[in-house]
């Protein structure tokens, strides 16, 4: 396996954590045997939430035609609700890039506060241009289709 950062998820039984899926284990069994891995651990987001997310806008931008697809949307909203990385290039000019919402860069309270923001900008900005069936269908998946973890909604 080449030098780099890999993210997988992982359990605790006893004192020993082990992969907590056939990804996660297919990454562990790469990392070279017997040498030492520097690991950085995080509690997991929901992964559902994430998917509900990312299942939300995937319908707003098919009923509403009004981005490309769910990734633009989503560079929108993060635009709108202030989640900017600001870097300098060597002419000292600013440039201003949309944040990252990645699992490894906004832990579960944060996303949680970003999805309802971003839930309440699609309410108002795309709305009116849905038919009361899309709305419903959006509505309802948020309302059924996402339960919090045990810890999650605090």
């Amino acid at each position: 396996m080449k030098f780099g950062s890999w993210t997988f998820s992982a359990v605790r039984r006893g004192g020993v954590l082990f992969p907590a899926s056939a990804r996660s284990e297919q990454i562990v069994r790469e990392f070279a045997f017997n040498k030492p891995v520097l690991l950085e651990a995080r509690n997991a987001r929901n992964p559902e939430h994430h998917e509900l997310f990312f299942a939300i806008l995937d319908r707003v931008v098919k009923a509403t035609g009004r981005f490309p697809n769910s990734d633009a949307l989503n560079k929108a909203l993060k635009f709108q609700l202030g989640i900017t990385d600001e870097w300098y290039d060597l002419n000292g000019e600013l440039h201003i890039e949309p944040g990252s919402i990645a699992w490894s860069a906004m832990p579960q309270d944060q996303f949680k506060n970003f999805f309802d923001k971003a839930m309440l900008i699609i309410g108002e900005h795309f709305y009116g241009d849905m038919t009361a069936e899309q709305i419903v269908d959006i509505e309802n998946l948020i309302a059924g289709h996402w339960r919090p973890a045990p810890g999650d909604g605090r």
